[in-house]
C-alpha cells in the first residue's frame, strides 16, 4: 500500500517538476542544466513539449502537426532554447539523431501524468533494426519491429 501512495505522489508531481523545469522558478541556476540534461535528443524534446500541450489541454494531445506547430511558435524562443530546440530551427525537432528521419507522432493522445506509458514518437527508420519510442512520460525505449507495431497500432 505504501509503495502505491509513493507512486501515486510522484506522478502526481511529475507535472509539476516539468512544468517548474521548463518555464523556471526564477534565478535559473540548476534547473535549467537539468532540464537540457533530460531533453539530449529531438524525441526527448518532443516527449516534453508534447507533455505540456497535453498538459495545458485536459491532458489530450495535439490534434495534428499544425496544432503542435501553432503550440510551438506560441512558446517563447528563450523556453524552447531551456528544452534544447533551437527556435530558429523547429523543423529540426521532428527528425531522430539517430536515423535522420522524420519521426512518427501519434496525435490527439489522450493521456494523463498518473496513466501507464502511452507510446507518442517513434523513430520512422531506426537503427539495426530497432526504433526508439517516445512515451509521454519516460523513460523511452528502442523497440523491435513487433513491438513497435503493437504501440503504433500498426
Amino acid at each position: 500500500m505504501r509503495k502505491m501512495w509513493t507512486k501515486l505522489i510522484g506522478l502526481g508531481l511529475l507535472p509539476c517538476f516539468v512544468i517548474a523545469l521548463t518555464f523556471g522558478c526564477g534565478g535559473g541556476g540548476n534547473g535549467e542544466y537539468l532540464l537540457k540534461d533530460a531533453n539530449k535528443t529531438s524525441l526527448d524534446q518532443v516527449c516534453t513539449l508534447y507533455f505540456q500541450f497535453q498538459m495545458e489541454n485536459q491532458n489530450k494531445g495535439p490534434a495534428d502537426e499544425a496544432a503542435f506547430r501553432d503550440f510551438l511558435g506560441k512558446l517563447s524562443p528563450e523556453k524552447l532554447t531551456r528544452i534544447g530546440v533551437d527556435p530558429s530551427n523547429i523543423d529540426a525537432l521532428f527528425v531522430s539523431d539517430r536515423d535522420g528521419e522524420k519521426f512518427e507522432i501519434l496525435w490527439g493522445v489522450n493521456a494523463s501524468p498518473r496513466d501507464e506509458q502511452v507510446a507518442i514518437v517513434a523513430e520512422s527508420v531506426g537503427v539495426d533494426g530497432k526504433k526508439m519510442i517516445g512515451f509521454h512520460k519516460k523513460p523511452h525505449k528502442e523497440v523491435e519491429e513487433a513491438e513497435y507495431k503493437q504501440l503504433f497500432g500498426k
